[in-house]
């Protein structure tokens, strides 16, 4: 059942906390739109209902 599984109801693979608090890889829906958290979102930043059009993530040694 999608409903019980993060990967399958917001279509990525990405998530941690309760479900997700980012999708870097869900579809590009073109900015705000109405399908909550299925797009590259990035909640803190702005919100679950509105698609980046790309995340990136860069890694450093310290």
């Amino acid at each position: 059942m999608a409903g019980d599984n993060c990967a399958s109801l917001f279509r990525g693979a990405f998530w941690h906390g309760a479900c997700h608090n980012a999708n870097p890889n869900g579809a590009y829906l073109g900015g705000a739109n109405t399908a909550f958290g299925s797009g590259v979102n990035w909640y803190t930043y702005r919100g679950l209902e509105y698609s980046l059009k790309f995340i990136e993530m860069k890694i450093r040694k310290e």
